[in-house]
């Protein structure tokens, strides 16, 4: 037997909400859980957190005074949760939506009624490209590789389009792929994980648009996690880290990051929050790079190549792929050898390859 006693505890509250389904109700359920799971990891890596909160609980107004929802994917949103974020929206609170967007809440937004596009060939939906200088800190464009949309058009509360959809040639394909108002945005997909430092980027351009306020949490987040880079965790033991590196390199690197940093806290000061999360993301990724070139290699040391195929990263090819993993240091190569059809070696159990 043990006894277990907490103590200080406090609760933890969020200017956004994550609205996620609250039973397991409709076919797409995991995915849309795994969905929210994916925004909130960015919007925590944002400085910002979120509040997961079920559907069900809208009704009974657990949404608060928060700022900003966001719906990250929500297939089957119940009829009286959509009328409570109406509701929430009517009263001032701004909401992004992604891929599904029920009519009531596409009027109250300023959204038209949306039309589902489905792809017609690989790569038809691969880039966004954004074109809205008034909003800061929007990237000019994003990699996606989405497989159909939910499309919409503008109609109300100073509604536009902001970004539109490209396929992997660079043509545009006529497609809405963010749409802004007054009162919310809509992005007519899903939001993936691949680019991730672009989505990141989206999303403190809309929500900060949207809730002006957020942009000073983002700001201090960003300066804070300035020195924080692989096993030092602030920036004086990271300056003292690298200043004891021999290397020219480096130290560029360094100045160029705490140049950045000077910046970036002057921006601070003079409230210009967009602009200090761009300046301390970069002088992050400066400090990153003068810390990597810091390391010192073993004078043995084991640089593997895995090859799924087992066949070589060029098919058939060792002497090629050889050469060319020699020429990017690499000194191990661990193939892949068994597959559940076949043997890439004398295999007594399965097929041989050829």
């Amino acid at each position: 037997d043990f006894t277990v006693r907490l103590g200080l505890l406090a609760a933890a509250r969020h200017d956004v909400a994550l609205i996620i389904p609250g039973a397991d109700r409709h076919q797409e359920h995991r995915t849309a859980i795994g969905t929210a799971e994916d925004v909130a990891e960015m919007i925590d890596e944002l400085g910002l957190g979120s509040d997961a909160v079920e559907d069900s609980a809208l009704v009974h107004g657990a949404l608060g005074d928060r700022s900003v929802v966001i719906l990250a994917y929500n297939p089957g949103l119940p009829a009286e949760a959509a009328d409570a974020l109406v509701q929430f929206v009517d009263g001032g609170g701004k909401l992004l939506a992604c891929y599904q967007l029920p009519s009531r809440l596409g009027q109250v937004l300023g959204f038209g009624e949306p039309k589902y596009v489905g792809r017609k060939r690989p790569g038809q939906f691969a880039e966004i490209r954004f074109d809205a200088d008034d909003i800061q800190g929007l990237p000019k464009s994003i990699r996606q590789a989405s497989w159909n949309i939910t499309t919409a058009e503008p109609t109300d509360h100073n509604a536009r389009v902001i970004g539109r959809w490209y396929d992997e040639d660079g043509k545009a394909t006529g497609d809405a792929a963010m749409l802004l108002s007054d009162r919310g945005a809509f992005f007519t997909h899903i939001i993936l994980r691949d680019d991730l430092a672009g989505k990141k980027r989206m999303l403190a351009a809309v929500l900060g648009h949207l809730a002006p306020a957020l942009w000073k949490q983002m700001a201090q987040s960003e300066l804070d996690r300035v020195g924080q880079v692989g096993h030092v965790d602030s920036l004086e033991s990271l300056t003292e880290f690298l200043q004891s590196a021999d290397h020219a390199h480096v130290r560029k690197h360094l100045e160029s990051g705490l140049k950045k940093l000077n910046e970036a806290q002057a921006e601070f000061d003079r409230q210009a929050y967009a602009q200090v999360v761009d300046l301390a993301s970069t002088a992050h990724d400066e400090l990153v790079q003068a810390y990597l070139l810091a390391q010192t290699s073993p004078t043995i040391e084991g640089r593997a190549f895995w090859n799924h195929s087992g066949t070589g990263a060029y098919d058939g090819d060792w002497d090629r792929t050889a050469k060319d993993l020699a020429a990017a240091g690499f000194n191990m190569v661990l193939p892949n050898m068994l597959w559940g059809g076949r043997a890439h070696y004398p295999s007594d159990g399965l097929p041989r390859s050829a």
